[in-house]
């Protein structure tokens, strides 16, 4: 994994570092999404969390950028980090349909999950 510094010039014309883009292969990729798939799974992790870690492991931006690029506010974008507000099915698909990842509805219980998982 490479770190490669993106510089944008600022109002005042001076260089500012925008963003850190991290360099991640596809399998890269594919485990740091299994990773939080089975955290959330296993309920040591709320989608929040999830929005967060993946937001700073795959892209490497603050959620002003990360805000700008799924087409949400800044302020919704840190509730839901933060597991705070009520928000529709729409929006947190807006906000984690870029990390590979959907919104959905699944049992709370596991076993009932492992069930239905045998039954496909």
């Amino acid at each position: 994994m490479s770190a490669t510094e993106v510089k944008k010039t600022n109002s005042a014309g001076r260089n500012a570092i925008v963003s850190k883009r991290i360099n991640l292969s596809r399998a890269e990729r594919e485990a740091l999404v299994i990773e939080v798939t089975v955290n959330m799974l296993k309920g040591t992790m709320t989608k929040g969390e999830a929005l967060k870690y993946l937001r700073l492991n795959l892209f490497s931006v603050n959620q002003t950028d990360y805000a700008k690029m799924v087409g949400i506010s800044r302020k919704v974008l840190s509730e839901i980090e933060n597991g705070k507000g009520n928000y529709t099915e729409a929006i947190l698909q807006k906000a984690f349909r870029p990390l590979g990842m959907v919104v959905t509805v699944m049992p709370r219980d596991l076993a009932i999950l492992d069930k239905a998982r045998s039954a496909c």
